[in-house]
């Protein structure tokens, strides 16, 4: 952007400026300025200011694609961030469905300490430590339906969730 000054007139202060932004064309502006003292020294800066200002800077204005401007609504969003989240809740549930078929593994560990004395003293006399461990494994092999149940049931909220959010 160039902005050459061609004619500058006495005492009214009538300035005659051509703009050339750069594109091959070029507009003229007449500026008067009629006040006096600083205003008048500085009326270049002001002038030079408001051009910038209607004609707008080249990197202010930047263009943005169909993808970017998408890209950039979907990361910055916050209605869509909150429905991001709900969605991934409900795609939890599908895992938690599916443990259903899993087997369940409970254990219990044991251990207690007991010391006797006994008058007279006795073999049984003194200290023992008996301890007792457990592991057990239960797998299920038919529950009447409900895992199979529960699981397409969670499959189907996770598939209406994702048209639901393509929707928004």
């Amino acid at each position: 952007m160039n902005l050459n000054s061609r004619n500058c007139l006495g005492r009214l202060g009538l300035f005659e400026w051509t703009l050339d932004a750069g594109d091959g064309v070029s507009k003229e502006v007449d500026v008067r300025i009629a006040a006096k003292g600083w205003l008048r020294t500085h009326a270049l800066s002001f002038l030079f200011l408001a051009v910038v200002a209607a004609v707008g800077s080249p990197l202010a204005a930047r263009t943005e694609t169909l993808n970017e401007a998408l890209a950039s609504a979907y990361m910055v969003n916050p209605r869509l961030n909150a429905a991001r989240a709900t969605l991934r809740a409900t795609d939890e549930e599908v895992p938690r469905a599916i443990s259903g078929y899993r087997p369940i593994v409970t254990g219990n560990a044991d251990t207690t300490f007991q010391y006797t004395t006994t008058l007279p003293s006795t073999i049984a006399n003194g200290g023992s430590n008996p301890r007792v461990y457990s592991v057990q494994l239960v797998q299920p092999l038919f529950r009447g339906f409900r895992v199979v149940n529960t699981v397409a049931e969670a499959e189907a909220t996770v598939r209406a969730g994702r048209e639901t959010f393509a929707l928004r």
